[in-house]
């Protein structure tokens, strides 16, 4: 039963950020080791977006950058930065263009 629990309430979420981790990458972010991000969180651009190492994304959390055409980065965070928050983050204008 200890088991059946670990892997609904805990396991279930470390598969689903790895596979919406995987999905953002195919679409274009590019993203170090160890990240997690959180459902509920909300991303657009992904190509315009970097992630480093060990990097945490909580519930509410918004990689948002403005949503026009762009051939480099806008959003860049660094290794273990500790962006976590229940609350959204709207990230825009970044870095300059």
């Amino acid at each position: 039963m200890a088991e059946i629990e670990s892997f609904l309430l805990r396991k279930s979420r470390g598969v689903a950020s790895r596979i919406r981790l995987m999905v953002y990458r195919e679409l274009g972010m590019q993203q170090g080791k160890r990240n997690r991000m959180e459902g509920g969180s909300r991303v657009r651009r992904c190509s315009q977006i970097a992630i480093g190492d060990c990097n945490a994304f909580t519930q509410g959390c918004w990689l948002w950058p403005e949503d026009t055409e762009f051939a480099g980065m806008r959003l860049g965070i660094a290794t273990c930065s500790g962006l976590m928050s229940i609350l959204p983050i709207v990230i825009t204008k970044l870095v300059k263009t």
